[in-house]
């Protein structure tokens, strides 16, 4: 047991032939001591006849062999589609096979509604209705949800967004790994097979403050007479600016020092640089289209990598994203996965679009090496920015959970650790049911890397949860050598191994993200926007009834009129909700060190103003229920409509009431979010929030000051700024801006939303009152009683569906 490390675990499934009836006992070696086995035949697995004497550590090459020659069935491999969804309504089969038949049922509407011309005539009823149709038929749920992936080089996030995606070197890292991880990586769903990239540049304004940046901290580094303490930080970045330098102009930095560190202003430099970089490989957005993954593999190597030819202009420095499409099980739940560099990358531009990213994400994972996982600078970072930008939405994920040496966990530290296990190691060398323990999952190599998985976790929450608002830190150990290894293997054999490596409970996690916005969406197809059309296509097939008389039409035009008179409030209606173009009060610079004082009396204004929006979103929809009020009351004051026409207009006055109170809610909760995110740029002293970008070229001139006296300098130049008042305006300028741009675009999506859903009201009035629409209806008496027919068909099985949910 001493030392014996245990590096591939044993295989649950033997495939040597036998006969039928019990197994013969095995004889497996633990160090010195045989362990005797018996294992019980698993139907449609074979049972070995045959006797053994193997170290624990070669009986995964033993399993390996007995598989190879194994005749019997096996099988399949495990696929991703097949996995346990999450705990939401929206993926148990019951919902999910309602929500298929629903869509069903429409396109057999829409079959029905095609089956006569008028739905291919422009400008009819019928033609809208049935183009209505098809797009409930073609229905999805649409939403999606932004994971992102934060980590130093080399920790793993490539390897780990492979395993998600369940595509094997799709995203590789670099021999160094470094410039992999530089280059912000989105992974998009695709329907079709193959892959697409889009590769999105900097602009030339936002690379020569990336050059400026670099170039000042090289020269500052090699020029400046740094004290002792200051040395190690400017010389981190100063290596950064000379990679960076090298790999953007390799053919022009023959002698690199000459160049610019020669006796010009750095002003002059940083021209000779720009001249260079206006002859450089890069444009706006490029699209590329690849058959297979190795070609794509490739591709993203070349994009985030050195050029093999060392006179070669690189390409990853000019580019600020790459988004690669491609058919994933866990991209098609609605899930974008984003590979991001970590927060301790020394060149700013990068480390400010990785900040922006995490405030804007839906979850963020902090990735690290489960080694170092208690003490990782990196994930300190992340923790960091998540207190400061109260976000809750943070997580951390260890990789390398297979890398774990028995010698080492029995020097544990937890003496409940080393006991078990040393109890473990007396009974695997004594006892023979402990061999068939480990062949069927339980393995000392599995309680180790367990045990070890719950111990980490256990002390991240303890150090980070109360950091996370909500107490609600998610920490996952995960190993990709584990996940690759196994993944092709029959499923009976890899199953456990899949399970242990982590990679499930990380892809359930993040499906479960999204859920619950694609139940909300899903229920409101079937219970409101389907039911809609259901009530437009009764009162269209009411229109041509034929039984009217001209004073009858004329009455119900008239009482139809008098309900359209209420309607055109709905503009006043919209003007009282939702111009929310009130700044917060006594806008001040809130450096977290130089003014906290101000946060504090700012912060409840903040709430305030929050809680205004909720009250005011109570409020629009108060207003709207009694605006439908009022049209349903005058609809059942008259008597011009007979008794079913009444029901189907209130029916659909009533739906389109619940659906536009469902898009108000849904805009009143995207300005909640819009303030969300706007809040740490307002409240938390952030390197891209308002006081950090204020303070960006202060902080720069800080930078330049060295050697002695530098301290006091670097004081008087951060006093300076805080204490002139255009720091204030220019802050105070940039949120009234953001806050009316929050305000101007809700108050345009909720005219746009009001406005179309009076416009359904104003269409369905039109059934019974537009003539042209009554004789188109009026028409065919056929093809409207197939219409008819196939309505009522839908509405009772739609409605049996939705009681059932």
């Amino acid at each position: 047991m001493g030392g014996l490390r245990l590096d591939s675990e044993t295989s649950n499934a033997d495939t040597s032939a036998s006969s039928p009836g019990p197994s013969t006992p095995r004889t497996a070696t633990m160090g010195e001591v045989a362990v005797p086995s018996n294992e019980p035949s698993t139907p449609g697995v074979a049972t070995p006849t045959s006797t053994h004497t193997q170290s624990v550590a070669s009986l995964d090459g033993i399993s390996n062999r007995r598989r190879r020659s194994s005749s019997s069935l096996r099988q399949p491999r495990h696929e991703v589609s097949d996995e346990e969804p999450p705990e939401n309504r929206f993926h148990q089969p019951e919902f999910q096979n309602a929500f298929c038949e629903t869509k069903q049922l429409i396109v057999g509407l829409s079959n029905v509604l095609a089956s006569n011309q008028l739905h291919s005539e422009p400008d009819t009823t019928m033609r809208r209705l049935y183009d209505e149709a098809s797009e409930l038929g073609a229905f999805s749920c649409p939403d999606t949800r932004t994971v992102g992936f934060v980590g130093d080089s080399g920790v793993g996030k490539s390897s780990l967004i492979n395993s998600l995606l369940d595509i094997k070197g799709l995203a590789r890292a670099s021999a160094s790994g470094r410039a992999c991880t530089c280059v912000v990586t989105e992974y998009c769903y695709r329907p079709e097979p193959g892959f697409k990239i889009e590769v999105e540049y900097f602009t030339r304004e936002e690379l020569e403050n990336q050059i400026s940046e670099l170039l000042e901290s090289y020269r500052h580094f090699h020029l400046a007479d740094l004290e002792d303490h200051e040395i190690s930080e400017f010389e981190d970045r100063a290596r950064i600016a000379e990679y960076t330098f090298r790999s953007m102009f390799p053919a022009r930095l023959e002698d690199l020092e000459s160049e610019l560190l020669s006796d010009e202003e750095e002003d002059a430099v940083l021209q000779k640089l720009m001249y260079w970089l206006d002859d450089s490989p890069r444009s706006a957005t490029v699209h590329e289209s690849i058959a297979d993954v190795e070609l794509c593999s490739q591709r993203l190597t070349e994009l985030t990598s050195e050029s093999e030819d060392v006179n070669e202009t690189a390409l990853w420095p000019f580019i600020r994203k790459i988004r690669v499409y491609c058919n994933a099980v866990i991209l098609s739940k609605g899930l974008i996965l984003v590979d991001l560099p970590g927060l301790r990358d020394t060149n700013a531009a990068r480390r400010n679009i990785t900040e922006r990213y995490i405030l804007n994400c839906d979850e963020i994972f902090a990735v690290c090496n489960i080694i170092r996982a208690i003490t990782d600078a990196g994930v300190q970072a992340v923790i960091d920015l998540a207190d400061r930008a109260s976000l809750s939405n943070v997580g951390i994920i260890c990789t390398r959970s297979d890398d774990i040496r028995v010698e080492e966990a029995r020097s544990n530290r937890r003496p409940d650790v080393s006991d078990m296990l040393e109890v473990l190691r007396t009974r695997l060398t004594a006892a023979q049911q402990y061999l068939r323990t480990i062949e069927e999952g339980l393995s000392l190599r599995s309680f180790l890397i367990r045990t070890r998985n719950d111990s980490v976790c256990q002390q991240l929450r303890d150090i980070y949860a109360e950091r996370i608002p909500g107490d609600n830190l998610a920490v996952f150990c995960v190993s990709n050598l584990d996940y690759w290894r196994h993944r092709d293997l029959p499923r009976d054999v890899s199953w456990r191994h899949l399970e242990l490596s982590g990679m499930i409970d990380v892809r359930k996690h993040c499906i479960s993200i999204v859920a619950e916005s694609q139940l909300r969406a899903a229920r409101l197809y079937m219970e409101q926007r389907i039911p809609a059309l259901l009530e437009s296509l009764q009162l269209w097939v009411q229109s041509g009834s034929g039984s009217l008389s001209a004073e009858r039409k004329a009455a119900i035009r008239a009482t139809l009129d008098d309900v359209e008179r209420i309607l055109p409030t709905y503009a006043a209606f919209c003007r009282n909700f939702g111009d929310h173009t009130t700044a917060v009060a006594g806008t001040r610079n809130w450096n977290e060190e130089a003014i906290g004082s101000m946060v504090l009396a700012l912060s409840p204004e903040w709430r305030n103003l929050c809680r205004k929006i909720e009250v005011q979103g109570r409020s629009a929809i108060a207003a709207l229920q009694t605006l439908c009020d009022q049209v349903v009351d005058v609809l059942g004051s008259e008597e011009a409509l007979d008794g079913d026409q009444a029901d189907i207009l209130t029916d659909s006055i009533r739906t389109q009431q619940s659906l536009l109170e469902a898009r108000l809610e849904e805009l009143y909760t995207g300005v909640r979010s819009d303030l969300a995110h706007l809040r740490p740029d307002v409240l938390s002293g952030i390197r891209t929030s308002f006081i950090g970008q204020a303070m960006r070229e202060s902080y720069r001139a800080c930078n330049r000051e060295s050697g002695t006296g530098s301290h006091n300098r670097r004081k008087t130049i951060i006093n300076r700024r805080l204490n002139g008042e255009q720091i204030f305006l220019d802050m105070e300028t940039q949120l009234r801006a953001r806050m009316n741009a929050i305000a101007e675009d809700f108050r345009e999506r909720r005219m746009e939303a009001t406005r179309a859903h009076f416009q359904v009201i104003r269409n369905n009035l039109d059934m019974l009152r537009d003539e042209n629409v009554i004789l188109e209806a009026e028409s065919d008496p056929e093809f409207r009683m197939r219409i008819d027919e196939e309505v009522l068909r839908v509405r009772a099985r739609l409605d049996s569906l939705v009681v059932n949910l």
